[in-house]
């Protein structure tokens, strides 16, 4: 991320006076020269109004239309006003300031710099250039705080990549191996495995540990926006681009850009997209100016991209420049050993979203959940767990298996009867076996491929075969 110590250190040591108010007119900081031209300690001074710092002529002219002018143009250029020290002194004073927007074009705070006309002068040469390192990093700063909130509202649907099975642990090598390098990577995985959290581990165990990690679901993003999201825009550049915004490639400089579910960007778009993977440049939208950039790549997907190449709905070069280190996250059915693990973590977790003490976890809630075939992988046993979480009473936690009917897309059907109350492991075991025959008899015997009994199923083909020989099911 930015440099917020720099900026912090610039604020205070620079031999101007600074200040930021927010949109209502309260102080929110004041630089080291501005207590000491006016005579304040800081705690006198963040939280009051502004208007108390300013004469009764100043305040006239900002009440008169000075301060919509500024908020309507989103800045202030050399303008004579008058300050009040905390003795009653006044003085005369050039100021200048700049609005600051949030994405709806609502104005923030404005930050102020302010020269005593006596001492114009006496100002050193580099005052100006310490003005422009403040604004620079005070607008990374804000772009980057209004990237995080929004990264913290999804940060509750993350879970730990925690794990003890052979799988894992073979993932685990890959993963340290490639962050030792800047190499592209694709992750691979069904819906809820834990592509992030992947892509995560990797941008921290790399060289740019401490540089931006930012993500973007190239899924949620529509056309028409695109460019905007990824590369940014220019003031003016279409309706409603009120002020400079830089995309997601240039927040990611220096560090990480993750490009969730890669395998939805429309096809007439993944040609920028490639130059801008290829080359790490771009232009952001209505500018000329070609930006250059250093971010390594990571990018998930859970679709097939090769048979999207073949198909003709995904580029050829494009796949060939994201294969650099494919990794595949092996989905939970293959990894059942973690699902103690994986259980516990939720459970802890659970208990303390919901306030609740804190639930033992017997051998058959875990047998119950080990003979579920988790369609949707990790995130569904999370979800599991929290629902179980909130119906469970007494000292230990209790499982409905009706909590566990597939809910993993539109495709997956589920020929469960429905049932009311508590089933017994067995009984778990019978309803699958007669579930499993019922998609079989629904799609004659087909095991694999599209409309087969493993696709209703929302599982692998290779997956159905070893429940099909374990539970004993035979093809009359």
């Amino acid at each position: 991320m930015a440099d917020k110590n720099l900026y912090q250190l610039l604020y205070q040591t620079t031999p101007v006076m600074l200040q930021s108010i927010d949109s209502n007119g309260i102080m929110q900081a004041v630089s080291k020269k501005w207590l000491e031209k006016l005579g304040y300690e800081e705690n006198e001074v963040i939280g009051k109004k502004v208007f108390e710092f300013l004469s009764e002529e100043t305040n006239a002219k900002l009440l008169s239309g000075l301060l919509d002018q500024m908020l309507e143009k989103g800045k202030l250029s050399h303008q004579l006003i008058q300050c009040v020290r905390k003795n009653g002194d006044v003085f005369e004073a050039v100021a200048s300031a700049e609005v600051n927007y949030d994405s709806n074009g609502k104005a923030q705070n404005i930050s102020w710099a302010l020269y005593d006309v006596n001492e114009i002068e006496t100002i050193p040469a580099n005052a100006n250039h310490h003005i422009s390192q403040l604004i620079r990093i005070k607008n990374q700063l804000i772009d980057e705080r209004d990237y995080l909130r929004a990264e913290l509202q999804l940060a509750k649907e993350k879970f730990p990549l925690i794990s003890q099975s052979l799988p894992m642990q073979n993932l685990f090598a890959k993963l340290k191996a490639v962050s030792q390098t800047d190499a592209t990577v694709i992750i691979f995985g069904e819906t809820g495995v834990g592509k992030e959290v992947v892509a995560h581990t990797i941008a921290k165990q790399s060289g740019r540990m401490d540089q931006p990690f930012i993500s973007i679901n190239c899924a949620s993003v529509t056309k028409e926006l695109f460019e905007s999201e990824f590369f940014g825009h220019v003031k003016g550049a279409f309706t409603g681009a009120t002020k400079d915004r830089k995309g997601r490639w240039e927040l990611a400089n220096y560090g990480t850009l993750f490009l969730d579910e890669i395998g939805e960007v429309p096809l007439e778009l993944q040609a920028k997209l490639l130059r801008a993977i290829q080359h790490n440049e771009f232009e952001r939208v209505g500018d000329e100016a070609t930006k250059s950039v250093d971010v390594r790549i990571i990018a998930a997907t859970n679709r097939d991209l090769e048979k999207m190449v073949q198909d003709g709905n995904f580029r050829e070069d494009l796949y060939y420049r994201l294969m650099v280190f494919p990794i595949k996250v092996p989905p939970l059915r293959e990894r059942l050993d973690d699902i103690p693990l994986l259980t516990r973590y939720f459970l802890d977790e659970s208990c303390k979203r919901f306030k609740k003490q804190c639930y033992g976890l017997n051998e058959q809630t875990v047998n119950i959940l080990k003979d579920y075939h988790w369609p949707g992988n990790i995130r569904e046993l999370q979800n599991v767990i929290e629902r179980a979480v909130i119906l469970s009473s007494g000292t230990s936690l209790h499982i409905d298996p009706q909590l566990m009917v597939s809910h993993a897309g539109e495709k997956s059907e589920t020929f469960v009867p429905e049932r009311v109350g508590l089933l017994k492991a067995d009984e778990i075991k019978h309803l699958e076996r007669e579930n499993i025959i019922a998609a079989l008899n629904k799609t004659n015997w087909k095991i694999s491929g599209k409309n087969s009994a493993s696709d209703l199923l929302g599982m692998n083909a290779s997956t159905l075969n070893s429940r099909i020989v374990k539970l004993g099911i035979k093809k009359n």
